[in-house]
C-alpha cells in the first residue's frame, strides 16, 4: 500500500488535424479512470487547441490539484515509516488518495487507519459520507 500510485495514460494523438479525436479519447480515457491525472493534463492541452479554453482551465486546475495531493502523501508516508500508528497520517493519505488519486486506496488507507484507532471519528465521518453519496 505504498499510494499515490498512477495509472498510465495513452499516447497523444493530438497532433495538428487531430485535435477533436484526441479530446473524444481522452475523454473515454477519463470515463475509464477519472483519476489518471497524466491524461487529464494532455486532456486540457487538446480542450484548449479546439477552443475550449474554459473546460481546459477547469481541466488544468484539476491536474494542478491532483500533483498538489500527490505532494502532499510524500511526507504522510515518510512520517508513517516512522511511525506506524500515526493515525493522522494515514487518515491525511486516504482522504487524498479517496479525492484524487485512486477510490480504492483511499479506502485502503482509511482502513488501516481503524487498525490503530478503531473510534478515529474524522474517519468515520469521512466513510459515513463516502459510503452515503457513493450508494
Amino acid at each position: 500500500m505504498n499510494g499515490c500510485s498512477q495509472s498510465s495514460s495513452p499516447s497523444g494523438e493530438s497532433a495538428s488535424g487531430n485535435d477533436e479525436q484526441a479530446v473524444k479519447w481522452y475523454e473515454k480515457a477519463l470515463q475509464a479512470n477519472r483519476f489518471d491525472f497524466r491524461t487529464r493534463y494532455k486532456y486540457s492541452l487538446a480542450l484548449k487547441k479546439v477552443g475550449r479554453k474554459e473546460d481546459a482551465q477547469k481541466e488544468s486546475d484539476l491536474f494542478l490539484k491532483t500533483q498538489n495531493a500527490l505532494a502532499k502523501c510524500e511526507p504522510l508516508i515518510t512520517r508513517i515509516k516512522k511511525n506506524p500508528a500515526d493515525v493522522e497520517a494515514r487518515y491525511e493519505i486516504g482522504k487524498l488518495e479517496l479525492e484524487y488519486v485512486s477510490e480504492y486506496q483511499g479506502l485502503a488507507w482509511l482502513k488501516s487507519v481503524f487498525e490503530y484507532d478503531p473510534q478515529h471519528s474524522p474517519t468515520q465521518k469521512l466513510l459515513e459520507d463516502y459510503f452515503h453519496l457513493n450508494k
